[in-house]
């Protein structure tokens, strides 16, 4: 389904938010070794041990692939209600990961991994 957004849910879920800032950035902030700069979408397995594939969006899978393989470039809205850090950010041949908290911890997936997954794997959803 790549040409397409799959319909999931725009609006990030709660479950997600507080995954995210609870624990997410406060990793980013403490640890070392992570890249100097990379993109990221985060999902929760909503205490599963498993994500569908079907959790990212076409968008989603082809805004990251072209973080990894390319150049992406995104203008962030002036219209945040908290307002935002900056105009907007640049990737050129970058990491991007798809980070998945699930009820043992979270992984990073990287996005080349993710898609190849998904085009081998026998569950398609």
């Amino acid at each position: 389904m790549r040409g397409k957004d799959r319909g999931t849910n725009h609006f990030m879920n709660k479950q997600e938010a507080h995954f995210i800032t609870t624990q997410l950035l406060p990793f980013f902030k403490s640890k070392n070794g992570l890249p100097d700069a990379f993109a990221w979408e985060a999902k929760s397995s909503r205490g599963k041990d498993y994500i569908n594939f079907s959790e990212l969006s076409g968008k989603e899978i082809r805004n990251l692939h072209q973080v990894v393989t390319g150049t992406f470039a995104h203008k962030m809205s002036d219209l945040a209600r908290i307002g935002t850090p900056f105009d907007g950010f640049y990737f050129r041949k970058c990491t991007a990961y798809v980070i998945v908290d699930f009820p043992g911890g979270f992984y990073f997936i990287d996005i080349l991994d993710w898609e190849n997954e998904e085009r081998i794997s026998e569950r398609k959803v």
